[in-house]
């Protein structure tokens, strides 16, 4: 049992990878926010259970979603790492640890995101996004994280069934 509690973060975030990379022929807004929901799994996982998502496996699920989403090595890799590292800190922070302040968190970090792939994109194109497109994305990314964050707490609870949990928190 333990052997799949270890896996299950890494699996699930390269799961949520595979499906991103699906050609599912959506809007530019939506083909901006579909690498960006991997990348609200790290939060998830980074803030919910950090010892189970190591840097080493979010730099290579990073590059997984480069690869897949067909961009530069290392683009999503650092703004994985940067989600990863923001999420450890902050899930910390003592204004964050009341339940409705972890979707606060959440909200935080898809700000955080999505202006981060919008920074990045406009210096690697020499030239400035249309920003309502990004807006856009990141209201798909508020819709849909807490249906991930549903799923996610799911196969929490087969991996680690005798942890008391909330949705909203850290497991206690």
């Amino acid at each position: 049992m333990r052997a799949f509690a270890a896996i299950v973060p890494s699996v699930s975030v390269a799961f949520l990878v595979v499906l991103a990379a699906l050609p599912w022929g959506a809007s530019d807004s939506a083909r901006i926010a579909l690498p960006l929901v991997p990348v609200l799994a790290i939060h998830f996982w980074s803030a919910r259970r950090p010892a189970y998502l190591p840097a080493v496996a979010v730099f290579g699920l990073g590059l997984l979603l480069d690869i897949s989403a067909q961009g530069p090595l290392g683009f999503y890799a650092l703004i994985s790492l940067a989600v990863a590292l923001l999420s450890r800190y902050l899930s910390d922070v003592p204004a964050f640890a009341p339940h409705f302040s972890r979707w606060f968190l959440a909200l935080i970090i898809t700000v955080f995101s999505v202006a981060a792939v919008w920074a990045l994109t406009s210096f690697y194109l020499f030239s400035l996004l249309p920003i309502p497109a990004h807006i856009t994305a990141f209201a798909v990314l508020v819709a849909c994280y807490p249906l991930m964050a549903v799923c996610l707490n799911a196969l929490e609870a087969l991996a680690w069934p005798d942890a008391a949990r909330s949705i909203l928190g850290r497991p206690t």
